[in-house]
């Protein structure tokens, strides 16, 4: 069915149209229509005496009743902004405005003007038409600030009962908010670039001594790598809005953008510049060596040069040096590298030198007399020399003071001198004469005065070093003492005393091998030995060192080995004395020297 007043249609079951609220009744029959005839206001308008009359009169009551009608049919007024409560929390300068309405209130104003039906009717209207009652501003509030009340709502709808929605304020006033500190987040930003266009990338630092940042404030950036000069990045504050609010700071702005200034820009980077070419040999064998002698710590950490084509050069020729380096951490150092091969062309090429290589050789003659011997000792460091070039004796051994010998060389087949700068003598051979040998040591006088004292030194700390504690325990050495059969690790001996060279023995021994050496006998007083009760823990030992093969040079002094060639024999104990007896008696021609006379 359709509504009557306003033709729109109706649900069967609906009580009002939702379009204009017209209660919807179900439609009777229509009734049967009555005799018409002269009304009561015909009547009296038919007399014509009190037409005039009449008139006047009816158009005065008209005119009232017109009057009270638009009076009766004014609507009545629902300032709806006092039926809301607008509460404000936060700081002043960033504020917060929350409204909350009293319905019930609200209500029961408008059931003075309406039924309960008819509320819920217009409320549905209403609210389908679109009605809203809001604050303009909510945010960012200082007190003082006036805030717009914003109504919208179809009046047209709320007259059909008898109202209309208004505001008595168009504003209200914001107070109440706790007095704040403007704090700047980015007043004390550091910003610095490292890397260098157009890949640098930003670095920040708060250098504020403020607490709140310096314990509530981090910072993130947005847009922060591959940046060069005019790019944009974006800083962002993360701090405790809490915290903010319990100290008072006002912080308005929690993002700053950046505009990027001064940004490191690489530079070209000349990778030869400082490189030192260098020749070795001579034509048509030359070779080139390149080393940089650039400052730069990039070229000195992280390039490495390679030569093409660089042996075997004679003049006028070219050759090519190449510079290995890693192009990402030239960037990271901020350099443009566009060449990284250069050509060269070989000038100025070293001449030949002759070389002697006698005088890069030293003759070493040993021995005695009758039966020198010779060697050689190469005495430079030379390349050629060393590794190219071989000696040879014509005679060696058995040689007799006043003999000539010779020095012969060689030349590897392989390798060229001039390869490595030099020419040659036609002279491949040098000759020596044997100067005056050493002798056999026949009497321990026969070492100079300094080598005597040298000598004692060294056996007196050897036969320390074997009779130390220390030294007795490492080498597992035990000491048999006179009148003992058992033996006693020295190890337990709590010192050593009077430890002294008894004496010296020169001569040959003459049993299964012929050997001519130089005998040393070392006493030893023990004292303090646990295992030696009946002597009060005291007992004498002695070793035997002895020097093989002695030979004096003409100077005075050992021609051996001193460290090599000394050895030490056994030690004596009681049930082996007669050994000992024989190892002493066993030297021919002995030559007895007492350090102690």
């Amino acid at each position: 069915m359709f509504c009557e007043k306003c033709g729109a249609q109706v649900e069967n079951d609906s009580k009002f149209c939702l379009n204009c609220g017209t209660p919807v009744t179900p439609q009777a029959a229509p009734a049967a229509a009555a005799p018409a005839g002269p009304s009561a206001l015909a009547k009296f308008f038919s007399n014509k005496k009190n037409v005039t009359i009449t008139a006047i009169a009816a158009a005065v009551v008209v005119v009232a009743i017109v009057v009270i009608c638009i009076i009766a049919g004014l609507p009545t007024p629902i300032y709806l902004d006092e039926y809301m409560v607008i509460e404000y929390s936060g700081l002043d300068g960033m504020g917060h405005a929350y409204m909350d309405g009293d319905g019930e209130k609200l209500q029961e104003a408008l059931l003075e003007h309406m039924s309960e039906e008819d509320m819920e009717v217009m409320m549905t209207r209403l609210a389908k038409k679109g009605m809203n009652f809001e604050l303009g501003k909510t945010e960012e509030l200082s007190n003082g600030d006036k805030i717009p009340l914003i109504l919208e709502v179809d009046n047209d709808i709320a007259k059909e009962y008898g109202i209309v929605f208004k505001l008595k304020n168009e504003t209200v006033t914001v107070s109440g908010l706790r007095e704040s500190t403007p704090l700047d987040l980015f007043a004390d930003l550091v910003i610095t670039y490292e890397g260098f266009a157009p890949n640098a990338y930003v670095r920040i630092e708060s250098t504020s001594t403020n607490e709140f940042i310096q314990n509530y404030v981090s910072y993130g950036i947005s847009g922060s790598y591959h940046v060069e000069e005019g790019s944009t990045f974006t800083v962002e504050a993360y701090f405790s809005e809490s915290a903010a609010i319990e100290q008072g700071y006002l912080i308005k702005e929690s993002s700053k953008t950046y505009t990027a200034t001064n940004v490191p820009v690489p530079v070209e980077l000349d990778l030869f510049a400082d490189l030192e070419i260098t020749y070795t040999g001579c034509e048509p064998y030359a070779k080139v060596t390149v080393t940089s002698k650039s400052d730069n710590e990039f070229i000195k950490d992280y390039v490495s040069y390679y030569v093409s084509n660089g042996k075997n050069l004679s003049e006028g020729d070219t050759f090519t040096v190449s510079a290995s380096y890693s192009s990402y951490t030239a960037e990271q150092y901020g350099y443009i590298i566009n060449s990284d091969t250069k050509e060269y062309t070989a000038t100025n090429l070293p001449e030949p030198v002759e070389l002697n290589v006698f005088d890069h050789v030293e003759v070493i003659f040993t021995g005695i007399a009758e039966n020198g011997r010779a060697t050689y000792k190469v005495t430079t460091d030379d390349a050629f020399v060393k590794n190219y070039v071989r000696f040879q004796f014509n005679k060696s051994s058995g040689l007799a003071e006043g003999e000539t010998i010779a020095l012969m060389y060689t030349v590897s087949s392989y390798v060229d001198p001039l390869e490595y700068g030099y020419t040659l003598p036609d002279v491949t051979s040098k000759n020596y004469t044997v100067p005056a040998l050493g002798q056999k040591l026949t009497d321990f006088t026969q070492f100079s005065s300094e080598e005597q004292t040298r000598l004692l030194d060294y056996i007196l700390s050897e036969a320390e070093g074997y009779l130390t504690k220390e030294g007795a325990a490492a080498s597992g050495m035990s000491l048999y003492n006179t009148g003992y059969s058992a033996g006693n690790q020295l190890s337990y001996a709590t010192s050593l005393s009077n430890l002294k060279v008894q004496s010296v023995i020169v001569g040959q021994r003459g049993s299964w091998i012929t050997t001519d050496y130089l005998v040393f006998v070392v006493t030893v007083d023990v004292a303090g030995h646990p295992n030696l009760p009946a002597t009060n823990g005291s007992a004498t030992g002695h070793f035997y060192f002895y020097l093989s093969s002695p030979i004096v040079k003409a100077d005075g002094t050992l021609e051996n080995d001193l460290e090599g060639s000394l050895y030490r024999a056994n030690y004596c104990y009681k049930s082996y004395e007669d050994l000992c007896e024989f190892y002493l008696n066993d030297v021919n021609n002995q030559v007895v020297y007492n350090p102690n006379t």
